[in-house]
């Protein structure tokens, strides 16, 4: 098992060129583990931060594999950096000053800080000390709030991220909503990626997870099929469908012309 694992491992190149590329195959090494002992493959994924991108904005569906990507980004530097052979097929790997990562979920009740809090504190830290030589890795900021306050949140901080610290950053959301305010024609540093899905043409709404990440942005999170499968009862599922279409026929009534 470990040589099976160990086998396509390579040693990083060019650590001085102030560029992150894994440019073939990354692979989260402890996910890939786990996943060869049942007998499935990982699905590999490239990352690429050139000379024109530090800034790389990921959106996809609930379970669709974006924490497991910012992850494995995030070990492959850091294993690149202490000088091991590193879970990808080439990779070209920056120094950086600092890994900062702001991903899940938990709250401090000894210390009066809620789940919110305690994400706020993180993210404060990040925006107060990464430099344009550090690698930040942020995941769903501002889903402990309400959505209003989240968006807002998650846009200010994408912004000064790629505006002011300029640093390598990989910048997960469910808040589809700002993907229209960070084009890539006006933010010119900044890629749209996404994991990519097949959707069935049938009425269920169904779709099959695929794990890659593509060019582009995912307009739904399919949080209600994600709902179905962990088996919440079907009056739930009914009602909450409902709503979401009420929902969503509301905002297009609100939504400036």
């Amino acid at each position: 098992m470990l040589h099976q694992l160990l086998q396509n491992w390579q040693k990083p190149v060019d650590m001085f060129a102030q560029l992150l590329k894994i440019a073939i195959g990354g692979r989260h090494p402890v996910v890939e583990m786990k996943l060869l002992e049942n007998g499935i493959p990982f699905i590999q994924n490239n990352c690429d931060f050139d000379k024109n991108t530090n800034t790389i904005l990921l959106t996809g569906p609930n379970m669709g594999g974006k924490s497991t990507y910012l992850r494995q980004v995030a070990l492959i530097s850091l294993m690149g950096q202490m000088g091991s052979f590193v879970s990808a097929e080439s990779a070209q790997l920056a120094v950086v000053d600092s890994i900062y990562s702001r991903i899940g979920a938990y709250d401090r009740l000894s210390l009066n800080q809620s789940t919110f809090m305690v994400e706020m504190i993180e993210t404060a830290d990040i925006l107060n000390n990464a430099t344009k030589n550090s690698l930040v890795i942020m995941d769903e900021i501002g889903r402990g709030t309400s959505t209003e306050d989240g968006m807002s949140i998650a846009y200010s901080t994408l912004k000064y991220l790629h505006d002011k610290i300029k640093c390598k950053s990989l910048f997960a959301t469910h808040y589809h909503e700002i993907t229209h305010l960070f084009t890539e024609e006006v933010y010119d540093k900044l890629k749209l990626m996404r994991t990519d899905i097949v959707e069935s043409e049938s009425e269920s709404g169904t779709f099959a997870y695929i794990h890659k990440i593509v060019p582009g942005v995912c307009s739904k999170s399919f949080g209600l099929y994600v709902a179905e499968q962990a088996g919440l009862p079907n009056s739930v599922l009914k009602t909450a469908k409902e709503f979401s279409e009420k929902f969503k026929f509301k905002n297009s009534i609100l939504k400036p012309l």
